[in-house]
């Protein structure tokens, strides 16, 4: 098992899901409804645990992964709706890779742009 002594930044953190994350705006109830999502996937538990505890929101559940290992578990922690929201408006200023701050901000504005948010 690795241990992971990194002490978690925002920095850190925005580099961390520019690797291992991904978000979107997706569809769901049947295709009637939108809700933002924010994932990061990892093999091991204890990184997601450090990372949640910093934040202090979101949810890590167990799935499983395709590859070319065949099917094997892995975690994933997610955050939607107005943590997505938050989360993904906090790393943004710190993100390098443009892929990924072009995937946040498409999903920032479908998220505006779809789902009503309350005031």
């Amino acid at each position: 098992m690795v241990r992971y002594s990194t002490i978690i930044t925002w920095e850190w953190l925005a580099g961390f899901y520019e690797g291992e994350g991904t978000c979107g705006c997706y569809k769901y109830k049947q295709n009637t409804c939108y809700r933002l999502s924010m994932i990061i996937v990892q093999k091991q538990k204890e990184i997601l645990n450090k990372i949640k505890r910093f934040i202090k929101c979101g949810s890590i559940i167990r799935t499983f992964k395709n590859d070319q290992f065949g099917k094997r578990h892995c975690y994933q922690f997610m955050l939607q709706c107005a943590k997505a929201r938050w989360f993904l408006n906090k790393i943004l200023p710190y993100c390098r890779s443009k892929y990924k701050i072009n995937q946040i901000l498409k999903a920032l504005t479908l998220d505006k742009k779809y789902v009503n948010i309350r005031k």
